[in-house]
């Protein structure tokens, strides 16, 4: 992930009539939104933002609005500690506190959400309960999972920390080993009273792959009064980088297959339990939104049959790194109650 970055338009400012810098490529060009990557700078003229003798803290270097730790200056090198930032592209400011002068590098550096945060092996069980839900028209919910190692056989969850009736957050992550690829897990949610007549669905396991940073989209949900429609979001990294046990998503929905927005806001995607980082409860226990009525919520007063949910992480505060997070949306028919899901595109 990380490589070379080549700058093509060389860049220079004049910090005087006779002295100027030039930068020419800057390696690696890519970080973890946590930062501590040396990064060096080659090029040309280099000192001049540090003279000889060199108090290091004259050269400014500032990835986006950050200034980064400079460890050392020669006249063609510079090496600096990238500092933490949220993810995506960053300009690159090289200048000098005592002139002001210096180079300004565009998109030159970018930063990623780090995937090890929600370490391999590690898995998102959405919906998980110890005990059976009632239901419209007398309906009786049951979620079933399985684990099952190839190697060691069927594999139990704790029973200590599953959720149960009127928890307000029914997912847990679970660790299944290095050998995570060999553990085949199944989850279905089914309604117990029509057991003869479904058996039930599948509801998607998240695992590291399945993970976003960008925009999510959830396409072609129903508005019909026929269906209740929930959406849930889960944010499965984030808190362990910042601190915080909450943060804010941007929810737009749009009518399927058009540009026109219907509805907009900004929720936040919190765990119901931890007050603070110090709290050991992360780990286990996602943060989560859940909208059970979606419709009413978003659209009561829509014409719109099907509509397109589009979701990503509110960016408004560049202090807090955005998070890996997954979402969907279950749809279930109010008098058959068979669920569909619909997952991320």
């Amino acid at each position: 992930m990380f490589r070379t970055l080549v700058v093509a338009l060389a860049l220079t400012l004049s910090l005087n009539a006779t002295a100027q810098i030039f930068v020419r490529s800057i390696g690696p060009s890519s970080a973890s939104y946590l930062g501590g990557v040396e990064v060096t700078l080659h090029g040309e003229g280099l000192r001049h933002l540090c003279p000889e003798p060199c108090p290091l803290e004259n050269a400014l270097v500032r990835f986006g609005n950050t200034v980064a730790q400079v460890v050392s200056m020669t006249d063609t090198e510079a090496v600096v500690i990238a500092p933490p930032h949220r993810p995506g592209s960053v300009d690159v400011l090289v200048a000098s506190r005592a002139s002001g002068g210096g180079v300004l590098l565009t998109s030159a550096f970018s930063y990623y959400a780090d995937p090890a945060s929600f370490s391999k092996g590690t898995i998102l069980i959405p919906i998980l309960s110890t005990a059976d839900t009632p239901g419209a028209y007398g309906s009786l919910w049951r979620t079933l999972v399985t684990i099952y190692d190839r190697e060691h056989g069927a594999i139990q969850l704790d029973p200590r920390y599953l959720p149960g009736a009127g928890d307000p957050n029914p997912s847990r992550f679970a660790y299944l080993g290095e050998n995570a690829d060999d553990v085949a897990v199944g989850l279905r949610v089914q309604d117990i009273s029509r057991a003869g007549e479904t058996f039930g669905t599948e509801i998607p396991i998240v695992r590291e792959t399945d993970l976003r940073i960008e925009e999510l989209t959830l396409d072609s949900v129903p508005t019909d009064a026929r269906f209740r429609v929930a959406l849930r979001i889960y944010m499965v990294s984030g808190m362990w980088g910042t601190g915080f046990v909450s943060q804010p998503f941007r929810v737009r929905v749009f009518r399927s297959g058009s540009s026109e927005l219907l509805s907009e806001r900004v929720v936040d995607v919190r765990t119901p339990y931890a007050k603070d980082i110090t709290n050991p409860f992360e780990p286990l226990y996602p943060a989560i939104y859940q909208e059970h009525d979606f419709v009413g919520s978003y659209l009561p007063t829509s014409s719109a049959e099907l509509v397109r949910i589009e979701i990503d992480p509110d960016t408004t505060d560049e202090n807090i790194p955005i998070p890996l997070y997954w979402a969907f949306v279950s749809v279930t028919h109010r008098e058959t109650q068979h669920v569909t899901v619909i997952s991320p595109q």
